[in-house]
């Protein structure tokens, strides 16, 4: 079964992500990038090809490996994505709502990080539909 096709958002998310890791590495080869960081060689290939969107706790080790910030890789960690501006959600249908029930269930098995991750996501969902 052939994968869906990205989003416009996440092929922006990749586009910019490729390009700020390029920013970033100039100085280093990938095979450098991958000894500092203990992640694959194929991993970060893919990153910087914009065929994978790395996971926060690769984002988190590059960022540690170059001493940036998270968000100077990857723009779901910059201060607008992470700051909610009042959004609302309508939660009257919310339990009913089966698709959030999966997601809840979910949740409870993702790891800490995977869990802010997630969130972090959403409150930038949240802020791209406001623009809409």
């Amino acid at each position: 079964m052939a994968r869906p096709s990205l989003s416009e958002y996440d092929k922006k998310l990749r586009r910019t992500i490729s390009e700020n890791l390029k920013r970033l590495t100039s100085n280093y080869t990938q095979q450098q990038l991958s000894e500092m960081t203990g992640i694959p060689v194929s991993t970060l290939s893919g990153y910087f090809a914009q065929r994978s969107t790395p996971n926060a706790g690769n984002v988190q080790k590059i960022a540690d490996a170059l001493h940036v910030q998270k968000s100077d890789i990857d723009p779901r960690f910059s201060p607008k994505a992470l700051k909610s501006e009042s959004s609302y959600v309508d939660t009257n249908n919310l339990l009913e709502d089966s698709r959030f029930i999966s997601l809840q269930r979910n949740y409870n098995n993702l790891s800490d990080a995977d869990k802010d991750a997630l969130l972090r996501y959403m409150e930038f969902l949240v802020l791209e539909n406001k623009g809409r």
